[in-house]
């Protein structure tokens, strides 16, 4: 029954129409597949670093007796607690004096002292597991006598909110790191993850500040645990709602995907209203896709609505990262979001780039892995089966170009795209030479090196020349030695200058107006 409501309500989800109305609270959520194609519009010159708080307390002296005390006071507020007698008290004392014998011994050897794990007295107490409300005189007694609170990790423990504040004032350290960690079903903590993100811009500390990924996990764990409150305020932040992220059980797809896969329909409505884009479909490998021929649920990621976008809409796209990695995923994460069907498997490990520069201007050039609309149509539709395909007819390449800003390494524009000729199993290395104008992407497979030459005028890219080099071997006889010589071949499929006549072109092409089989067709057409 569950699996019923689950597949109808997610027909009603691909069947709906986005509404126009963005707005909900007077709060604007982030679209980045909307015309506005700034995906991250930066207002600083630099992004913030991370601040880091420092317990405001000095480093304090004390006793032995001191220590014995506020122990003995936890021990006692704890045994209170579940109703100890009098009589049995001094017994149960004693066993919980020996509980907390490593605590007294690092506190004997200083404040800050730390076992072999690298934990302090303040990291150690969690373990013991009392009633977080016991620790309360203890924490402000380690507090107020200096010890440090840099450790990320103490805001993990369940603390009462009393304590939480009195951490906050008193200088501990946090990030959203430890928001993301605080996030959990057990109570709506909505109002105690805002005050943590209001700390932190008081220090001018923002989440515009941290990576694409962490923004979106974010957004993810608000979904997972069903806190429609923090789904609203990360988009509100800045968190993209289009975002391809790690579903829990192994599978990617968008905050609208999730929120249905899990059953938050309060969360799925939420998102359909603010335009999440119902028609992104992703997936991680073979094995994932395929699987809808055997589990129902996963079904509704390729149920129907599958326009493969014109890469032209990438055209004016400038993305701003905090670093080179968070710059790539933002990237990928485009790409994906406007092909709708593409390989997220970045999403464990960025692709890498191939990187050039041309006339002082540094470029970025990106492979991805497309999914062929067709073999989804058929594989929905069940008129051929997995096995009916060849690995070239499920993918399709699809090269990018993006330049790097000047005044800022980690933003970039995207320039141009191309279709590459495809191989089988999609391994191609590329390398890029470049001279004066001219630049030559080399892509490299088990047949030979594809050689793409395109002009560069008026910050684009235009076709130029294209042709493929071999090496053949030459086998020759000296006397009783056998010679083998390698010796290069190359193939001219297309020169702009001698051949454009020929295929009615009256001008250049430009690299992004090559129809998908461009290449191919040069080949067919060059061994007629």
């Amino acid at each position: 029954m569950k699996k019923i409501i689950l597949m109808t309500a997610l027909s009603f989800l691909i069947s709906c129409n986005n509404k126009s109305d963005n707005t909900q609270n007077n709060t604007t959520v982030n679209n980045n597949t909307t015309q506005n194609k700034i995906i991250t519009q930066q207002t600083t010159a630099a992004r913030n670093k991370k601040p880091e708080f420092k317990n405001k307390y000095p480093i304090k002296n004390y006793t032995e007796e001191e220590i014995d005390e506020i122990l003995y006071k936890t021990i006692d507020s704890e045994l209170a607690d579940y109703g100890i007698s009098d009589n049995s008290k001094k017994e149960r004392r004693e066993e919980e004096k020996q509980r907390l014998e490593t605590i007294k011994d690092l506190l004997l050897k200083g404040i800050n002292s730390k076992d072999e794990n690298g934990n302090n007295v303040l990291m150690l107490i969690p373990k013991l597991d009392y009633r977080n409300y016991a620790y309360n005189d203890l924490v402000r007694w380690l507090v107020e006598h200096g010890i440090s609170l840099d450790d990320t990790e103490i805001l993990n423990y369940n603390y009462t909110d009393k304590i939480i504040d009195y951490l906050l004032d008193s200088g501990v350290n946090f990030d959203y790191n430890t928001i993301y960690n605080k996030i959990n079903s057990e109570n709506n903590n909505y109002n105690l993850i805002s005050k943590l993100i209001r700390k932190l811009e008081s220090a001018n500390y923002y989440f515009s500040d941290i990576d694409y990924q962490l923004q979106s996990d974010l957004l993810f764990k608000s979904i997972l645990n069903d806190n429609l409150d923090l789904v609203r305020l990360f988009l509100k932040l800045g968190a993209d709602i289009n975002s391809i992220n790690r579903m829990r059980d192994g599978y990617v797809g968008t905050p609208l995907m999730y929120s249905a896969y899990y059953e938050k329909y309060d969360i799925m409505d939420y998102l359909k209203e603010n335009n999440a884009d119902i028609t992104i479909h992703c997936f991680q490998d073979t094995e994932e896709l395929e699987s809808i021929h055997t589990d129902a649920n996963i079904s509704f990621v390729l149920m129907e609505n599958f326009p493969v976008l014109n890469p032209t809409n990438l055209i004016n796209t400038v993305i701003t990262g905090n670093n080179n990695e968070d710059l790539m995923i933002r990237i990928l994460n485009k790409i994906s979001q406007t092909f709708k069907f593409a390989d997220t498997s970045y999403i464990y490990s960025p692709t890498s780039q191939t990187e050039f520069t041309n006339n002082n201007e540094k470029y970025i050039l990106i492979q991805n892995h497309i999914l062929n609309e067709e073999y989804v149509e058929n594989l929905i539709l069940m008129e051929k089966y997995v096995y009916d395909f060849e690995v070239n007819d499920k993918y399709f390449n699809y090269v990018t170009i993006w330049k790097r800003d000047k005044n800022d390494e980690n933003k970039a524009q995207f320039i141009t795209g191309f279709y590459p000729m495809q191989n089988d199993d999609y391994s191609q290395i590329y390398d890029i030479a470049s001279s004066g104008n001219y630049v030559t992407v080399e892509s490299t497979d088990d047949n030979g090196t594809y050689y793409y030459t395109f002009i560069i005028e008026n910050n684009d890219f235009y076709l130029d020349k294209f042709s493929m080099g071999q090496y053949n071997e030459n086998i020759s006889l000296s006397g009783t030695n056998i010679n083998i010589t390698e010796e290069k071949n190359e193939e001219h499929y297309y020169n702009y200058k001698t051949d454009a006549s020929k295929f009615n072109h009256t001008s250049r092409i430009k690299a992004i107006d090559l129809e998908r089989g461009f290449f191919s067709k040069l080949i067919e057409e060059y061994n007629k």
